[in-house]
């Protein structure tokens, strides 16, 4: 794939990621109410999209039953994680979270050298390290921050574990969906397999919980944010899969954080959000080094 096409690709997901981190924090709706709301509108636009270019194409081809397994564990892990950082968004400031995303680049360039044999050079991986020491010292000063309300550092330090346990589960789905896109599987059968095992595995949370999911589905995509969560959740997938296959991982989540700088203003000055003086220098730093990150592996 031309580096244009990879450039143009990596920006509109960058705009994406960024869009969705504002509509999940701007988000009043509990986690299981969003993820019914995903679930079943990705089904039904990733469904049309697959069953119409199915007269095309046979996206049937490469299906096996392993990789289906795969798809369902990569779905099930997914709705996992989307629930652990509806949850951190209730206890950390976006402009805090999105820089902390940058930690999981480090075991992502290790399983991507183990598992895919992708090769770096020198300047990417020492960037790569310090944009990682960089966020753990953002970490440590925003969680020993004086606070005036009692509660305040628990309720920082419960947002971490959510959004540490997050990031695990995202980043095991994009070790998934390099191993689905290596062994043939088109971007249109990834994205409706996805869809498919989202959408069992919500629906039947939401019969053990005794709750119906059409009543709550059709309240919900009535609201912008929801609908607006539904959209970008669905989109995601198909702008990812063709960067995996593209670039290292490590590198891919390095290079697609500049959307912190958008997301940090966004919860500057949307959210009214205040983070110590101490920690901008820090941010800004990150920000330059996934810049110049981009520039050197596009």
């Amino acid at each position: 794939m031309p580096a244009s096409v990879i450039a143009l690709i990596l920006v509109l997901y960058i705009i994406n990621a960024t869009l969705s981190g504002i509509l999940f924090k701007k988000n009043d709706r509990p986690p299981t109410d969003t993820l019914i709301t995903i679930a079943i509108f990705g089904l039904t636009v990733n469904g049309i999209i697959f069953f119409i270019a199915a007269f095309f194409a046979d996206l049937f081809v490469s299906v096996t039953f392993p990789l289906a397994i795969v798809s369902a564990l990569r779905g099930l892990l997914i709705v996992t994680g989307l629930f652990f950082i509806a949850k951190a968004f209730r206890h950390l400031p976006v402009s805090i979270m999105s820089p902390l995303g940058m930690v999981v680049i480090v075991p992502l360039l290790i399983l991507s050298w183990l598992i895919f044999g992708d090769s770096l050079s020198v300047a990417p991986i020492i960037l790569v390290v310090a944009m990682l020491v960089f966020c753990v010292i953002l970490v440590l000063m925003e969680g020993k921050k004086p606070n005036k309300q009692k509660g305040d550092k628990k309720k920082f330090w419960l947002g971490m574990l959510f959004f540490t346990l997050a990031m695990s589960c995202f980043m095991t789905t994009q070790i998934l969906i390099r191993i689905l896109g290596e062994a043939g599987l088109h971007i249109l059968t990834i994205s409706f397999f996805n869809s498919v095992a989202i959408f069992v595995v919500v629906i039947t949370a939401y019969i053990i919980l005794r709750k119906n999911p059409v009543k709550t589905f059709s309240k919900n995509i009535k609201r912008p944010i929801q609908f607006g969560i539904g959209i970008t959740d669905t989109i995601w997938l198909y702008l990812y899969v063709p960067l995996v296959l593209a670039m290292n991982l490590g590198v891919l989540n390095a290079v697609s954080r500049i959307s912190v700088a958008l997301t940090v203003l966004a919860g500057i000055l949307i959210f009214k959000e205040k983070i110590s003086k101490k920690a901008y220098p820090v941010i800004i730093i990150i920000i330059i080094i996934g810049i110049i990150l981009g520039l050197l592996v596009i």
